[in-house]
């Protein structure tokens, strides 16, 4: 993934719609936490469609940790989408 310069990084802040800036201050307040707090971690994973590999970044994490993180993320996705579906006995 390529990196943006300081001037691109301050220029995108300011061509996003207001509601996009306040949810880049809740996303920098989270990371945030996790440098300063030992308790946090976070995985971040950034991948564009086309490309066949993700770029993960850590904070406060060994591969293990973030591994366990990407797990429990996955079980919290999938409870997610499935919290509100039919029961099964439905689709017969």
């Amino acid at each position: 993934m390529d990196e943006m310069t300081d001037a691109n990084v301050m220029k995108a802040i300011e061509d996003i719609d207001e509601d996009a800036r306040e949810y880049l201050k809740l996303l920098l307040s989270r990371v945030m936490r996790c440098f300063v707090d030992p308790e946090y971690r976070a995985v971040l994973i950034f991948k564009r469609p086309q490309d066949d590999m993700s770029s993960v970044c850590t904070v406060n994490c060994d591969e293990e940790t973030a591994a366990n993180v990407l797990s429990q993320a996955y079980n919290t996705m999938i409870f997610m989408s499935t919290a509100d579906a039919p029961p099964k006995e439905n689709f017969n």
